[in-house]
């Protein structure tokens, strides 16, 4: 027996020229990246880690140095993932990743898969990328 996949309202972001979702309840803020000038310290006066989200999934670096942040807090700092674009909220079918393939995934960050614009788009968690990088 199978399980419908769960209708959910997710932000579409692209890093590296490739669409990914995530949940919105995973950022905490978000900005204009300036590169000149990027805060050291976020809202609370805690320490901020920019990784570049392009690089650390497909290794490659973003198309354009603008863009915007996602900031993810952690209990002792806050994690700024650099990407290129912020889309609008999409409400998609979620489909989990099967026990079989999550468990061989090298990064725990995949969490499914869903369907926006007759394409699949790979579904990140956020708190838990954050949480390895840092």
């Amino acid at each position: 027996m199978t399980t419908a996949p769960a209708t959910t309202t997710l932000l579409q972001i692209t890093a590296g020229g490739c669409a990914y979702l995530v949940y919105p309840h995973a950022v905490d803020w978000m900005r204009a990246y300036d590169a000149a000038h990027p805060p050291t310290h976020d809202a609370r006066g805690q320490r901020i880690h920019y990784i570049d989200l392009a690089m650390l999934i497909n290794n490659t670096q973003a198309l354009s140095d603008a863009g915007h942040v996602l900031g993810v807090r952690l209990r002792r700092h806050s994690v700024a993932l650099i990407v290129e674009r912020v889309e609008d909220l999409a409400e998609v079918e979620l489909h989990p990743l099967a026990p079989l393939i999550a468990n061989r995934l090298a990064q725990r960050w995949v969490i499914g898969v869903a369907v926006c614009a007759d394409h699949p788009v790979i579904v990140l968690d956020l708190e838990q990328l954050a949480a390895d990088v840092s």
